[in-house]
């Protein structure tokens, strides 16, 4: 099959498992990135240079679309492509989304796996409409979140659940699209507020510590003394004291060890905005 891919390095894995089986990759889109953990192409750009494939960057245009529809392009796979992508005829577009769908649509959700909802962890490969994250489902696989999950460990296995399931998805390519499940009615929208961002001091260290891990290396943020602190990594501990949550008890080198409702959570190099 002649394989379009639009994304970055998140399932390059996949991609070179999928060309593995043979396929060719006749087109690269992806787009500028700023490096920080999964935030990258190198990766990308390093396969469509081995297979000889053009690459190009940013949105996606009709004609861009039409072109690969014209070249004889079975089918387009979009794997954490943030740009809104329009749909022509003739042309098979999927999505591969981190969630079981219909739950969870969005540009973000892995956060909220972790935080809120487990049970929707796992693949969607469906197809791509108008509408973001609602088309007809060709396969899903579930990946099981543990107590301990962490924003990297998750990603680590939704990468290799996408080497695993994604190869043989394109063997049977031509009857899982006409066989596709509506996903219906309903569904879930998960959009990220300031808030949810914040490490919560008043629900305790250990909801501190499960955000500070669903958020990982994309930061999330602790407020202490009216200041606003990134934060990347952090542990907690069971301790009865006076101080009120939020509050900055201890300085070790780089690290800060802030008060919550019940204990204590130390804060590994953090850095103030």
């Amino acid at each position: 099959m002649k394989i379009a891919y639009f994304g970055f390095d998140f399932f390059v894995e996949a991609l070179d498992a999928i060309l593995g089986d043979g396929h060719n990759l006749v087109h690269v889109q992806t787009f500028d990135v700023d490096g920080k953990f999964i935030n990258r192409n190198g990766q990308l750009v390093g396969l469509a240079e081995r297979e000889g494939s053009p690459i190009a960057y940013g949105p996606v245009g009709v004609s861009i679309l039409e072109g690969l529809r014209s070249a004889g392009c079975d089918v387009v796979l979009v794997m954490g492509f943030p740009f809104k992508i329009p749909v022509i005829e003739g042309l098979r577009m999927v999505n591969l989304h981190p969630t079981l769908l219909p739950q969870g649509r969005g540009p973000f959700p892995i956060p909220w796996l972790i935080l809120h909802h487990p049970e929707y962890s796992g693949l969607t490969l469906h197809k791509v409409t108008e509408e973001m994250d609602r088309g007809a489902i060709l396969v899903q696989s579930a990946v099981p979140v543990t107590e301990l999950e962490a924003l990297d460990s998750l990603c680590a296995k939704l990468q290799m659940k996408a080497v695993e399931i994604l190869p043989t998805a394109l063997r049977n390519f031509d009857d899982l699209w006409k066989n596709a499940a509506d996903q219906g009615p309903g569904g879930t929208y998960w959009k990220a507020s300031e808030a949810d961002w914040q490490l919560p001091w008043e629900k305790g260290w250990s909801a501190v510590v499960r955000t500070a891990r669903a958020f990982g290396a994309f930061e999330s943020e602790a407020i202490i003394d009216g200041k606003a602190w990134s934060v990347t990594d952090a542990t907690g501990w069971d301790a009865e004291h006076s101080f009120p949550p939020g509050f900055l008890v201890h300085r070790m080198a780089g690290d800060l060890v802030v008060a919550a409702r019940d204990g204590f959570v130390l804060l590994r190099n953090p850095t103030c905005e």
